[in-house]
């Protein structure tokens, strides 16, 4: 039965603090996070002494760390940003429940994770489905608990949501949505300000991901724990293969041996792994490996000792999980559109196939897996749109039925994860290369991102997302850019020489006679 003690407080329902606005604190309480169970066992396989947490990932942002903090005090520990998914709009934090913040935070509690419920068609029953939402508004120093239904499903940009009407504010955003305890859908938004529409991600979207949460950079000579820690670190844009090799060229004269130092996992496992004061160490080694690698020898003699300094930023971002896109359907009207005269079934119509699928626009859309849609490509057995059949199992295959003129014929689909990532979104996957900085006169320019493409969504879909695009990120405040043309950051480089950009931002504007800017509804031609 649902608690309807509402002073009934969640362990593993956390506030998130992040400061979103690069260099000053612009969005300390940043929203909620709950943290699962389920995705929890996943990673101990890989890292034993961990907490995976859920929240949007319009909490995060770009950020590779936030803080968290309990309701029963204010005490921050840190969490990293381990895993994203734009298309979601959810985020996967990890928390070292060694760090002695969290230790300091969590005050000898039991660790009471929060499990998910298999509960993911809650409409379908004649008693509405109640829940509990439970976050941490904005300007409130404790965690809220409202209370209400679920009240429909519905589909917004091809991902399901639910709605229902606890009470939300904003700060609520990747909160838990409870249902008799469990974890029924992550808390997302607001229909309207000051309405009692709320709405949600589905706890079976959440549980699609949990397939991705092996870490996808790792190293053969470090397990996956050393290694993570040691990527926390990492401040240089160097390859870790081409560092461990310096490494091992250099021959260190400690107490005259004249020898190569171990191997640099053996010497990290000794020096730095599980310590907290370690951060100085290993970013002096890294640093003299990608500039100097014959100081490190000097290190050895020292003892590896450093003076301490504050610590700098890690250059690894979070891992993004990015799908392909997937065909749509249109609805049909049984009786108009003759589809039992034509095709002898009932379905929808395949529209907007995508490059990568085997399927035929204007073809009929009958079933998935033996299950038979409606004439509005909702499933005839519980109500769900026609793609969670594939969407709610990525890189799992399913069986179309699709239906023409000349009969019906069976398709094996797989809604697939993007191995390649397109322009907008791959930078996160090359973090040991340096951003290219392009100066064009008084303006730099860097290849957009996707978390700079939030500006233009049009770049976030393809194919304007695999496109060669430029963003201006900072102005000479006296330069005739922007004094006279009013190029100003946020700006896009869109065209050199009246042409779309080709290769590589650095490699399209080095025969620039000019180029065409983009920004605030108008174009600017810039002679070079």
């Amino acid at each position: 039965m649902l608690s309807q003690h509402m002073s009934q407080k969640h362990y593993g329902v956390v506030r998130v603090m992040n400061t979103l606005g690069a260099g000053a604190v612009t969005g300390l309480e940043a929203g909620s996070a709950v943290m699962s169970y389920e995705a929890t066992a996943i990673a101990q396989q890989y890292f034993p002494d961990c907490i995976i947490a859920v929240t949007n990932h319009h909490v995060v942002g770009a950020q590779p760390r936030v803080m968290l903090n309990f309701h029963w005090n204010a005490t921050p520990f840190p969490a990293s940003v381990f895993k994203v998914s734009p298309q979601n709009d959810l985020a996967l934090l990890h928390i070292d429940t060694r760090a002695p913040e969290f230790v300091l935070a969590n005050e000898g509690k039991h660790i009471d994770l929060v499990r998910g419920s298999d509960n993911f068609t809650p409409t379908r029953n004649r008693d509405l489905t109640k829940v509990l939402a439970v976050g941490f508004p904005l300007g409130t120093a404790h965690q809220t608990i409202s209370k209400g239904y679920i009240t429909a499903i519905e589909t917004m940009e091809n991902n399901v949501v639910f709605y229902h009407d606890c009470l939300i504010n904003p700060g609520n955003s990747g909160g838990a949505l409870l249902h008799e305890g469990r974890l029924i859908g992550i808390n997302t938004a607001i229909m309207n300000p000051g309405t009692t529409v709320s709405i949600a991600k589905p706890y079976e979207t959440v549980l699609s991901l949990f397939n991705y949460i092996k870490p996808e950079i790792q190293h053969p000579d470090m397990p996956p724990e050393a290694f993570r820690q040691l990527l926390g670190m990492y401040h240089v844009h160097a390859e870790p293969d081409e560092l461990f090799q310096r490494w091992s060229d250099v021959k260190c004269d400690c107490g005259g041996k004249n020898r190569h130092p171990p191997k640099f996992s053996d010497w990290f496992n000794e020096h730095a792994k599980d310590r907290q004061d370690a951060h100085a160490l290993v970013q002096t080694v890294l640093s003299h490996l990608a500039e100097s690698p014959e100081k490190i020898d000097e290190l050895c003699a020292a003892g590896w000792a450093v003076e301490p300094t504050r610590a700098q930023p890690s250059i690894m971002r979070p891992e993004q999980i990015v799908f392909n896109e997937h065909f749509d359907v249109t609805p049909t009207h049984a009786f108009y559109d003759s589809l039992l005269e034509k095709y002898n079934a009932l379905g929808v119509v395949i529209t907007n196939v995508q490059p990568h699928e085997n399927l035929t626009e204007g073809e009929l859309l009958v079933g998935v897996d033996g299950r038979q849609l409606d004439t509005f490509g909702n499933f005839k057995d519980n109500g769900m749109p026609y793609f969670t059949a594939f969407k709610t199992r990525p890189d799992t295959e399913v069986t179309l039925l699709i239906a023409n003129e000349e009969g019906k014929r069976e398709v094996k689909y797989t809604y697939t994860r993007l191995t390649e990532l397109p322009l907008i979104h791959s930078q996160g996957l090359t973090p040991f290369e340096r951003a290219q900085m392009v100066k064009i006169g008084g303006v730099i320019v860097t290849q957009m991102n996707a978390e700079m493409a939030k500006q233009h969504p049009q770049y976030l879909k393809p194919p304007m997302n695999n496109k060669v695009v430029g963003m201006v990120v900072q102005v000479d405040p006296l330069c005739p850019e922007w004094n006279v043309q009013r190029i100003a950051p946020g700006f896009l480089l869109t065209r050199v020489n009246g042409a779309e950009l080709e290769g590589s931002l650095t490699e399209a504007v080095q025969d620039a006679k000019y180029v065409t800017f983009e920004g605030n509804g108008k174009l600017i031609n810039k002679l070079c």
